[in-house]
């Protein structure tokens, strides 16, 4: 029997962790036209923080010092984290190496069959956000190590790494809201406030941030490290924006699969506002063409300083550093 306030806690965390599989249908939301005048200042959350937004027309493209690398998702639906028929599942192998390294007995196969996994949760339910925030903060595991008798490959490291950032609380740095099918502007985040985060973030500091690609209720979480822009004017109050987004991908079929399999994504929206001088000064914003069903539902900064965590009570963070042996960026 599961105990209670495990599932809960898993629950919880579970609305903000997802990644789809390649090829599956996407639930769909139904969408009501948003006025700029009914936004509130929560719509308003990046520009309140960062400053206001100011553009020219032209090109533009923003790159990140930090490229993250792509590595499997695992749906929290599947078992292959602690079950192979050959007995080296990733967390198999961790069991064995603190047996062997430290001579104590180590149950995180056990606990992650007996209390975290559930196969009847969602399809598109995974760990693309631990993913995301280990590719963007840790060097790539590049290499196998045998270690204390127990054979680690690329994709078991990566596994444990990702394992180690699944409890992880990235709510105080998003940006947008999460579309949880209740009272959902569909619009938000609105076109101006990611133009914006875009320009602090890869502009500015030169990091990748994260994002949920998709304003509809499952949350896809993805790491960007490059966008370009193509800015036109339309009148002296509006700039049509078209904006190619560069993502790092997790749907890798090999598990030890090293580098970044990337995606692009498309956007179209208008930034309203007026000149200053020669500066456009920007003070709302419209998704247009196909981006007004299909665009970012929120972003999330640079998760520098978010507390590592997992929920599998078995797994020693120290030792997982230890078989993987990559550093912090």
């Amino acid at each position: 029997m599961k105990k209670l306030n495990a599932l809960m806690v898993l629950t919880c965390a579970i609305s903000f962790t997802s990644c789809e599989l390649d090829g599956e249908t996407k639930t769909k939301t139904e969408y009501v036209e948003v006025q700029p005048e009914s936004r509130t200042q929560n719509t308003r959350s990046v520009t309140s923080q960062y400053g206001e937004l100011k553009i020219n027309a032209g090109s533009e493209t923003l790159s990140s010092h930090i490229t993250p690398w792509s590595g499997w998702w695992y749906p929290l639906r599947e078992r292959e984290l602690f079950y192979n028929p050959n007995g080296d599942s990733p967390l198999e192998k961790y069991d064995n190496y603190v047996n062997n390294r430290y001579n104590k007995s180590s149950d995180a196969r056990y606990y992650e069959e007996t209390m975290i996994y559930n196969e009847r949760e969602a399809t598109w339910s995974g760990l693309c956000h631990a993913w995301a925030v280990a590719s963007v903060l840790y060097k790539e595991p590049k290499t196998g190590t045998s270690m204390h008798g127990v054979d680690f490959t690329v994709g078991d490291k990566k596994a444990l790494l990702i394992k180690s950032y699944e409890n992880v609380n990235l709510k105080p740095i998003i940006f947008g809201e999460r579309n949880d099918g209740g009272d959902h502007d569909p619009m938000d985040i609105y076109p101006d406030q990611f133009h914006r985060f875009v320009t602090k973030w890869l502009g500015e500091e030169k990091k990748p941030f994260l994002m949920d690609y998709d304003p509809s209720y499952p949350v896809w979480t993805v790491p960007v490290y490059n966008v370009k822009f193509d800015i036109k004017e339309e009148s002296p109050t509006v700039m049509n924006v078209v904006a190619w987004v560069t993502l790092a991908s997790p749907h890798v079929r090999d598990r030890n699969y090293v580098g970044t399999k990337h995606s692009v994504k498309k956007y179209t929206y208008n930034l309203i506002g007026e000149y200053n001088g020669n500066t456009f000064k920007v003070t709302d914003g419209e998704w247009t063409e196909g981006s007004i069903t299909d665009h970012p539902d929120y972003v999330i900064a640079y998760p520098e300083n978010v507390e590592r965590s997992t929920f599998n009570k078995e797994l020693n963070l120290e030792v997982i550093d230890e078989i993987t042996g990559v550093k912090k960026i």
